[in-house]
């Protein structure tokens, strides 16, 4: 019997003992659950958040936008090529710095007219473009720092994230509050370097960036990318420095800072808070970075609350360039001047106008005393004109190149158009050469416009952001079926003064050698008689900052000198 309740206590022990353990691994267990399951919520939650987060980086840079009223701007409101004569007045965080860019382009334009003796209104207009920008700027920064547009990008995705370990039914929201912040961050861990925006500049240092004549880039405002590891398609490519002052005469701009190609991502509340001053001088910075906070909540239970911080970027880089913008060209109808050489050296009496650019014979009046001891000296139906059949082969660029030299006025005046006409281009990577411009400007349209009298002015432009087009006037308009926007613009007139180039140089040539008709002096005979010609060429450029759209004049003036020689001598 001892035996038997011996053995009935050692089982009760080990039943209650296995009860005991069986009830502990139950509580172990169920709250093992419960701590899963609120590890799974809190990620749930911070995940959810992290993507609303993101998405509100996202939608700043395309659905806040503010509008832009000032007609300058217009052509860099929308993506390049923009052929579209309807514009899109609004700016955004995506394209904010081609708004600046243009205003530095004509800033840069009114100093370079300035330093070349030429301004006339550039420099105020340029001044009053780029306060236009800074205001545009200062109110898109005001609505990218208004919360409550931000809230409906943040539950837009937050929404569509699985939360279910708080419930069914949970949601995730917006906290509204001062958690919901925006920073400058620069993401360049060296403080000597500044990040570059998603301006890029055409040319290179080596080329002054293809300024005008009378400005030179400061290298300061000019970065490679700061990527590490630099990507291999931005080999060879300058940006405009962001959250950086870049000063130009008396006036500065400013850009954002967006990494070549970088993809928006989450960054660290450290980096988010320590970047907040980061754009030290410009009053009212357009911020690229934001905070957001929320919760993932169903009634009746706990609720999960989370915090992410990230940094936007458009993955898109532009060229800083005045899209809609061209260079008028006026031939001049070429001059005769009727010269005479009373004494060693030849005097112009008189001065004509040819018709047209074809070869012509013209008259001249008598020319007392044009010779000594003759009454008159006269050229009778000389053919003049003779050097414009070779130049007119290549139209508007012969009668601007074509000899005779200008002295300097030649590279002057093609370094001009070919800083001026990468101003036009908004292709990343593409810039266009002299050899372009002169290709343009030998459009047979014009040649036609020329020959037929149909037009002495002409446009150069590019249709397509990419490339150049040399076009005639028609009255006082230039249209273009790949540039809709050009007759809008097209009566435009430069700010800046005009001003000859160089110095005409005469070589022989313009006429076929002739006799001029003497008259000799009472009681002389004539004793030698010679026609002959001389050509020269001037060249006149007016500046143009672009803010009208019009980025400068070339003038042309062709002149044939018909020299009449004629001697005589007294009757012995």
């Amino acid at each position: 019997m001892k035996t038997a309740r011996l053995v009935r206590r050692e089982s009760g022990s080990i039943l209650a003992l296995t009860s005991a353990l069986g009830l502990a691994l139950v509580v172990l267990g169920v709250g093992f659950f419960f701590f899963v399951m609120y590890m799974n919520a809190q990620k749930e939650t911070k995940n959810a958040i992290d993507a609303g987060t993101l998405n509100v980086g996202r939608k700043a840079l395309d659905e806040i936008s503010v509008p832009v009223t000032n007609t300058s701007f217009f052509d860099v409101c929308k993506d390049p090529p923009n052929n579209s004569p309807i514009p899109n007045p609004t700016i955004n965080l995506r394209r904010i710095n081609r708004i600046w860019a243009e205003a530095m382009l004509y800033k840069i334009n009114a100093l370079a007219q300035q330093a070349e003796g030429q301004d006339n209104n550039g420099m105020t207009n340029a001044s009053n473009a780029l306060q236009s920008a800074e205001q545009i700027s200062n109110q898109l920064a005001l609505r990218l720092k208004n919360q409550t547009d931000l809230y409906p990008f943040f539950t837009d995705l937050a929404k569509q994230n699985n939360v279910r370990m708080i419930g069914n039914s949970a949601t995730v929201k917006e906290i509204p509050g001062a958690n919901w912040q925006t920073s400058t961050i620069r993401e360049v861990k060296n403080s000597d370097k500044v990040a570059e925006s998603n301006i890029m500049l055409g040319g290179s240092a080596g080329n002054n960036f293809l300024a005008p004549h009378g400005f030179t880039w400061n290298a300061d405002n000019v970065t490679n990318t700061q990527r590490v590891p630099a990507p291999a398609n931005s080999n060879g490519m300058f940006f405009l420095k962001g959250y950086k002052e870049l000063s130009f005469g008396q006036d500065s701009i400013w850009q954002v800072p967006f990494l070549f190609e970088d993809k928006p991502h989450l960054v660290s509340k450290t980096d988010f808070n320590s970047e907040k001053n980061s754009a030290a001088g410009w009053s009212n910075p357009v911020p690229n970075a934001f905070s957001a906070e929320g919760v993932a909540s169903e009634p009746g239970k706990p609720a999960e609350k989370g915090m992410s911080w990230m940094i936007t970027n458009p993955r898109q880089t532009y060229k800083a360039a005045i899209p809609h913008s061209f260079v008028r060209l006026r031939v001049e109808k070429p001059k005769v001047n009727w010269q005479f050489v009373p004494l060693a050296f030849p005097v112009t009496y008189f001065t004509d106008t040819m018709s047209g650019f074809q070869p012509e014979n013209m008259s001249s009046p008598p020319a007392p005393a044009g010779g000594p001891l003759c009454a008159t000296v006269q050229a009778v139906n000389v053919q003049v004109g003779l050097e414009l059949i070779p130049l007119l082969a290549s139209g508007v660029d012969g009668m601007v190149f074509g000899p005779p030299s200008a002295g300097t006025a030649d590279t002057y005046i093609e370094k001009e158009l070919v800083s001026r006409c990468n101003e036009m281009i908004t292709k990343v990577g593409t810039t266009v050469s002299a050899a372009d411009v002169h290709s343009a400007l030998s459009n047979p349209i014009c040649t036609a416009a020329l020959i037929s009298g149909q037009s002495q002015d002409f446009a150069l432009f590019s249709p397509d952001g990419k490339s150049l087009r040399c076009m005639p006037y028609i009255g006082n308009v230039v249209a273009d079926a790949d540039a809709l926007w050009l007759p809008l613009i097209s009566n435009q007139t430069p700010d800046g003064t005009e001003k000859k180039k160089g110095s005409s140089i005469q070589i022989p040539g313009g006429v076929v050698p002739f006799m001029p008709t003497i008259v000799p002096d009472p009681f002389c005979v004539q004793n030698f008689a010679l026609g002959t010609g001389t050509i020269e060429k001037s060249l006149y450029w007016q500046p143009g900052t672009g803010v009208n759209g019009c980025l400068g004049k070339v003038r042309v003036q062709r002149e044939t000198n018909v020299i009449s020689i004629g001697v005589c001598v007294p009757i012995i």
